[in-house]
């Protein structure tokens, strides 16, 4: 059976938080951390790395084809607010990592209903 999404898993992820990440640098990798709620279920693989040049509709297709529903709310958390928000599809996720990363994570939560509002 062959995986989709995203390509590496990290070997040891650090909890502290990594030196900001320059746009600048095309191939910086984004830790990107994935948390369900509601009635979504957690996937075995919650914790990846992947490239910044990534546009977010990569982590939604990715959530769609192992959840395996074409409806889901994806969301990233902030360190700043304790509002989480939908990003657009077409957002860097260097971008994303940049202004919402959390301990050197991006956080993005995903459910099969809309949980707030």
């Amino acid at each position: 059976r062959r995986r989709t999404g995203p390509p590496e898993s990290p070997s040891s992820p650090s909890t502290a938080t990594p030196a900001p990440m320059a746009g600048s640098d095309d191939d910086q990798k984004v830790v990107v951390c994935l948390r369900s709620l509601g009635s979504a279920p957690m996937l075995r693989r919650n914790k990846f790395k992947i490239s910044g040049r990534e546009k977010f509709s990569k982590i939604i297709e990715f959530l769609r084809g192992q959840l395996q529903k074409d409806t889901l709310f994806v969301y990233v958390h902030s360190a700043f607010s304790l509002n989480p928000f939908s990003p657009k599809p077409d957002e860097l996720l260097i971008d994303l990592y940049n202004n919402f990363a959390m301990d050197g994570n991006l956080v993005v939560s995903y459910a099969f209903w809309a949980p707030w509002g």
